[in-house]
């Protein structure tokens, strides 16, 4: 069944280095918004994002994992102001060629790179990684592509007491 519901545009993004991607028009219906397993950030204000959606229109796609329903890989903020926004569809990159694994260091790398997780964002994704994929250290260092020693100060900030983890979280 084609679940396109207009026409593709080449892209290079998400993560792929040099391979070409299709942007497609997917019904919001068919996404799992309920499944936040490469969800990483804590605190999230939408408003700033649903005005620029509203004035700008979907500037960058979301990322989808090819499951049905699809599950979002990066861009769970940007699909709740659509939602809110009363639209129906969503602009998305569907991600076949990934596994659970590959998928969460794709959602990873994807909000580093637009420096959209805290500090302590960071922390948790890491955190995540080792409890739920039972990934070690050294291999989240390597697939993060950061020291060994990042990843262990990333979690040695969620042993701080809560205010100070809250403190570090707000920059205050």
């Amino acid at each position: 069944t084609n679940k396109l519901l207009g026409e593709t545009t080449p892209v290079a993004a998400c993560g792929l280095r040099g391979n070409q991607l299709q942007v497609r028009q997917i019904r919001i219906s068919q996404i799992d918004r309920k499944d936040k397993r490469f969800q990483f950030r804590l605190t999230a204000d939408h408003n700033e994002l649903l005005d620029s959606i509203r004035r700008n229109g979907q500037v960058v796609p979301i990322t989808l994992w090819d499951r049905q329903p699809y599950v979002v890989i990066d861009g769970f903020r940007r699909l709740e102001a659509l939602r809110a926004l009363g639209r129906e569809t969503v602009s998305a990159v569907v991600r076949e060629d990934l596994d659970e694994n590959g998928a969460f260091i794709a959602s990873f790398v994807e909000n580093v790179q637009r420096r959209n997780l805290s500090a302590v964002d960071r922390a948790h994704a890491i955190r995540l990684m080792l409890r739920k994929r039972r990934l070690s250290v050294e291999s989240i260092a390597r697939e993060l592509q950061i020291s060994l020693r990042q990843v262990q100060r990333y979690l040695q900030l969620l042993e701080l007491e809560p205010a100070l983890i809250n403190a570090v979280d707000t920059g205050r």
